[in-house]
């Protein structure tokens, strides 16, 4: 493989003299900006820079609020809670402040743009956006599992697989996630559509300056 750059920005020779010119990395901004016009987009791909800005977009905004709810939260309630299970109400209650509330809001708004880009980027990398049903159905099945714990049964064995099995595959499929995540974008279409990272162009320029 070949790269050098002419009047159409960086191209790169594969081996099948296949050209292919790599357009410029997304910014911030357009990276948020595109995800949230793509809102509900299940369709199509999406390359590295996308991903990953809009992903720390939403850790930046996500540490905001967890900072607000600390300044919020009720720890009296929390700590009476933490020490007592005869007081897992109070619990609730101190989660129930505005930096609570405004996290929920934020999770709610931000959940449908934060799955349709990872489909998005597992697509680009050439793998089917259905592997985010794992995680999807982990956190339902760790949802149920805590429904069913009591206070009288703590240690009861279906929750506890339900809570634990269901934690073991977010492990496993989060370091899968996390390398699909971070691989180039394949050059070639698929059946998903054409690379956002590259596209096909002319060469004008002689061989001999493409050394």
């Amino acid at each position: 493989m070949e790269q050098f750059n002419n009047a159409q920005g960086q191209v790169v020779i594969f081996p099948n003299n296949k050209a292919l010119r790599v357009r410029p990395m997304m910014s911030f901004m357009e990276a948020v900006k595109t995800c949230f016009k793509k809102y509900a987009n299940f369709s199509g791909r999406a390359r590295r820079s996308e991903f990953w800005w809009f992903s720390l977009a939403l850790i930046i905004i996500e540490i905001i609020i967890s900072i607000i709810s600390l300044f919020t939260r009720d720890w009296n309630a929390y700590f009476l809670a933490s020490r007592n299970l005869e007081h897992l109400e109070m619990l609730r209650i101190s989660y129930c402040n505005f930096g609570g509330i405004l996290s929920l809001i934020f999770c709610i708004v931000t959940f449908i743009p934060s799955l349709s880009v990872q489909v998005r980027r597992f697509h680009d990398v050439g793998k089917s956006g259905k592997w985010v049903i794992v995680p999807l159905l982990a956190s339902f099945a760790i949802i149920v599992g805590i429904c069913m714990l009591s206070k009288e049964n703590l240690l009861a064995p279906i929750p506890l697989i339900l809570i634990f099995v269901p934690l073991l595959l977010f492990g496993v499929f989060g370091i899968i996630f996390l390398v699909w995540s971070c691989l180039d974008s394949k050059p070639q279409t698929n059946k998903w559509g054409p690379s956002p990272k590259y596209e096909e162009v002319e060469i004008n320029t002689p061989m001999s300056q493409q050394q």
